[in-house]
Order: C-alpha cells, then structure tokens, then sequence
C-alpha cells in the first residue's frame, strides 16, 4: 500500500500531466486522446475478429502476425509497430521458426493472448510468455536476435486491450517511467 503523502505526489504528477498533455502526435497529426480512443473503437472489431480466427483455428499464426502488422502500419494507434510489439511478435516468430518450435509458440500465443478472466490469471499469462521468451533467450547463440522478455507486458497487454479495452489497458513502459 501506499502511504497519503505518496498518493498526493501521485495525484500531482498526474494532474500536471493531464493539464500539459491534451494531445498526442500520431505519424503526421495531432490528435486528443479522445479522438485517438474513438479510431481505435472504430479498428478493434478487425483486430478481434482477426485475433477470433486466429484462436479457433480458422487462420494460422503467420497469417495473423501478418494481417496484424498491416493493420497496426495503416493505424499508428497503439505504437505495436515499435520494438515492444510487431519487432517483438517478429523476432519470437523467426527464433521459433529457426529452432522448429513454431508449434510451442503457437501453443504459447494461443494460452496467453484471450483476456485474462482476473488479475491472477494476467499474472499466469504473463509469467508463462515471459519464462517461454527468457528460455529462448538463455539457449540463443547471438543474443540480440532473440526476441526481449521485456516487452512481453505491451505485447500481451495489447491483444488484451483489443478485446476488453475496459478492462485491460496497454502496459506502455512510458506509463512507469513518468510515474517513477
């Protein structure tokens, strides 16, 4: 728990926060984080349907990655494009495909991608892609080819805000670092 004082320069950080930042830039425009939320409403229902496949079987994880990039390069609205995300979701595909585990990460993705039904299961979900993504590290002979547990958090956190962005919100390490 946090003590009254650490809850005051919280509430502080965030208010001096919210007061200078009405805007964010995505690619070549300025947009308020209201019109940045409602395009991302508009595309979450092509990205669940296309999670939706993914999950029952109906479309492989190649084909997934591949139309998610697609969406994500025409939307610059979640940042996936960046090293957390596509690069991530890139590097743990072609290390798995070099070693023949494609199925163990499909396996993997297919566990930990659906919402998390409470806290606990997150943490679960969390702990079983970071320890498959620290295990491919620790057996990877050029390390800076095997895909960063770090960004195992805006990875997952990412798919669970497509589909229940209620809920579940995009873990963006940017988050930590201004309220550290």
């Amino acid at each position: 728990m946090i003590n009254e004082s650490q809850k005051r320069t919280v509430l502080e950080i965030w208010n001096t926060y919210s007061a200078d930042s009405r805007t964010c830039e995505i690619g070549s425009e300025k947009l308020t984080y209201e019109e940045l939320n409602e395009r991302r409403l508009t595309i979450i229902p092509q990205i669940k349907r296309l999670l939706s496949d993914y999950l029952t079987g109906t479309i492989p994880l190649e084909q997934m990655k591949s139309e998610n990039d697609g969406i994500n390069k025409q939307n610059l609205l979640w940042g996936f494009r960046g090293m957390n995300g596509q690069m991530y979701f890139n590097m743990l595909y072609n290390f798995c495909s070099g070693l023949s585990l494609l199925d163990e990460l499909n396996s993997v993705l297919k566990q930990c991608i659906p919402a998390p039904k409470s806290l606990d299961d997150a943490r679960s979900k969390i702990l079983v892609l970071a320890e498959f993504s620290s295990r491919l590290g620790d057996n990877a002979p050029d390390k800076r080819k095997a895909p960063r547990t770090g960004s195992c958090l805006f990875f997952i956190s990412y798919f669970w805000q497509i589909q229940d962005h209620d809920k579940w919100p995009v873990y963006y390490s940017s988050m930590v670092n201004v309220l550290m």
